[in-house]
């Protein structure tokens, strides 16, 4: 017995998944090293939420953008996977950072 095709709104490309959380896993590198530069008194926990914080806001930012250009679709899960991209990279390096004894 064959399974009916799932609906177009649900078959995602694993591939651009892995793509989005590898970006924003980028982008939350370089702004969790820019934040422990610019603020080395921040604990490695309020370096942590302040990545995901600012990391989720362009995340959602991102998919209403896409709202607004033709032949883009602006899709929650997208959002969600930039979010766990970014928040998994703030988390090695902010346990990283606890571990040196910075973080505290």
């Amino acid at each position: 017995m064959s399974q009916p095709p799932l609906p177009e709104a649900l078959q995602i490309s694993v591939g651009t998944l892995t793509l989005h959380a590898v970006e924003f896993g980028g982008f939350a590198f370089l702004l969790f090293r820019l934040l422990a530069h610019r603020r080395p008194q921040w604990s490695a926990g309020r370096l942590f939420l302040t990545t995901v914080a600012v990391t989720a806001g362009f995340a959602v930012a991102d998919e209403v953008h896409q709202y607004f250009v033709p032949g883009r679709h602006c899709e929650a899960i997208d959002a969600l996977v930039d979010v766990v991209g970014g928040a998994a990279v703030a988390a090695i390096w902010a346990f990283r950072r606890y571990k040196r004894g910075a973080g505290r």
